[in-house]
């Protein structure tokens, strides 16, 4: 069950239209009070179960954040990216592609995580684009 709803607030991100969410429950270990606007998802099927999406965050596309996994601040979300269980997406961190951010696992800072990336148990980023790619 989503502990969220769609405000009615609209805007364009990127050529594609996000909407603002508001929190429908209190969930005091993360600092949710219901009422609570909450950042900006472009389809209803992006937020699943109890996550989250907070501040001016971003999650579009087909990505997906579930479980009790949050996406943060400025953090992006995007392509058929997948945030679960506790995950925290943080700052202007960006995860694209088909990348999985699981477990306890945070990305925050500048860090990008894109095409292919595995992140369990416990990972932690703050810089640097994951995978590596030689130019």
């Amino acid at each position: 069950m989503a502990i969220y709803e769609l405000t009615g607030a609209h805007r364009d991100v990127d050529g594609r239209v996000v909407h603002q969410i508001r929190a429908t429950e209190t969930l005091i270990e993360r600092g949710i009070t219901t009422g609570d606007l909450g950042g900006w998802i472009q389809k209803t099927s992006n937020v699943i179960d109890r996550g989250w999406v907070g501040e001016d965050a971003v999650v579009m596309d087909d990505a997906e954040v579930s479980g009790d996994s949050q996406v943060r601040h400025r953090a992006r979300v995007e392509g058929t990216a997948k945030i679960r269980k506790s995950a925290v997406i943080y700052d202007d961190a960006v995860i694209t592609e088909d990348a999985l951010v699981d477990d306890d696992s945070t990305v925050g800072g500048d860090a990008r995580v894109g095409a292919g990336c595995r992140l369990y148990v416990d990972t932690h980023l703050r810089a640097g684009t994951w995978p590596i790619t030689s130019s």
